[in-house]
């Protein structure tokens, strides 16, 4: 390896606030994905002959960096070309090779879950009961299944006693969601961030709620729900990251609703704490004797 395309690759982390990995050739290393703690380590690096591959396990994006250079004609810009998407396209495959094997490993896991227990992270966030999650028995992992239209399960969100929350490793995120209650002859529904968020909505509002888990996924959510369901009423219960200095979770609801010709509702916080989110506001509610 001769350093092509790491230049690009660590401009690109200073720019979104990516700890550079240390790169070994031909081989994935992790560290954390844009804008996102240094334990996140949800994006994937290899270094390859003629460039440096990143994978963003959060929104579901492949990136290829490859240094920059002059092109001094017509046939070197089409070879370029081709060679660029040859590289794409073999990227892309594997990609889906990957999620095609994650989605069957996580129906196999999600299959014998148990249905009918308590679970410390619902104790936690205070919720009823389990809301179409299952536990896994040997694990003791809260299993929020991921489901992609016309596909069906393709991912799980776990979220171990400890509270600590992954994905399955290499499966899809992008346009997956989990429901809680029944989409069907649904005439309106929530969307949101978290699946303890979602919970708190259909607890509060008893009306069934689409979860995107994370800000980033509401628009390919939004979306999704508008071409399976057009007379559909879509609101968009965004969390509203009002500590940070950039509200992604806002502004990303805003974003997700305009687009589908959504509405939007956003939990009436209180001054006192930290709170962001509909199972924040639920929480506080009862606290303060609101609820």
């Amino acid at each position: 390896m001769n350093g092509q395309g790491i230049h690009e690759f660590s401009q690109w982390c200073l720019q979104n606030a990516v700890d550079f990995p240390l790169l070994k050739p031909d081989e994935w290393v992790r560290t954390n994905a844009p804008h996102k703690k240094p334990s996140n380590k949800s994006l994937a690096v290899i270094q390859k002959q003629d460039c440096v591959l990143a994978h963003d396990h959060i929104q579901d994006v492949s990136h290829v960096f490859t240094p920059e250079r002059p092109v001094h004609n017509r046939q070197e810009a089409a070879k370029l070309f081709r060679e660029a998407e040859e590289r794409r396209l073999a990227v892309e495959a594997e990609r889906q090779a990957m999620q095609d094997l994650r989605a069957r490993q996580a129906q196999d896991r999600w299959r014998p879950g148990v249905t009918t227990h308590t679970h410390p992270y619902i104790t936690k966030k205070q919720l009823s009961g389990l809301h179409n999650a299952r536990i896994e028995a040997n694990t003791g992992a809260l299993m929020i299944p991921m489901r992609a239209p016309s596909v069906g399960l393709v991912n799980l969100q776990l979220i171990y006693p400890s509270g600590e929350k992954r994905f399955t490793a290499g499966a899809r995120v992008k346009g997956a969601y989990s429901v809680i209650g029944s989409l069907t002859n649904a005439e309106r529904v929530l969307v949101c961030e978290g699946w303890a968020t979602g919970a708190s909505l259909f607890e509060l509002y008893e009306l069934p709620v689409v979860v995107a888990f994370n800000a980033g996924n509401l628009m390919p959510v939004c979306q999704a729900l508008r071409s399976r369901f057009e007379n559909l009423v879509v609101v968009v219960a965004g969390d509203d990251d009002r500590q940070n200095r950039v509200n992604t979770g806002r502004q990303k609801a805003i974003e997700a609703a305009e687009a589908i010709g959504a509405t939007l509702l956003f939990p009436e916080l209180c001054k006192c704490c930290k709170c962001t989110d509909w199972n924040d506001h639920a929480a506080c509610s009862r606290r303060c004797g609101r609820g």
